[in-house]
């Protein structure tokens, strides 16, 4: 089960340098493709997930890039 936490420990990885923007886009489309999720939360590990996967998608058109920062902020209690 994915939970906030682990979501935001995979985004403090990319942060840290540990974790390509295109890894962490990967692992979203699987995340959203393969996961379940931590049920009180899940809009919004959805919502978030589907930031990070579109973020290196050629096909999607994005206005900016995902703020890691912000998307952390967000998962926040």
């Amino acid at each position: 089960m994915l939970t906030r936490r682990a979501l935001q420990e995979q985004i403090e990885r990319h942060l840290d340098g540990l974790l390509p923007l295109e890894d962490l886009s990967a692992w979203a489309e699987g995340a959203l493709r393969d996961e379940e999720f931590e049920p009180a939360y899940q809009d919004q590990i959805v919502a978030e997930l589907s930031v990070l996967r579109d973020a290196t998608d050629p096909r999607r058109f994005q206005w900016e890039a995902p703020d890691p920062d912000g998307l952390l902020g967000e998962l926040e209690d």
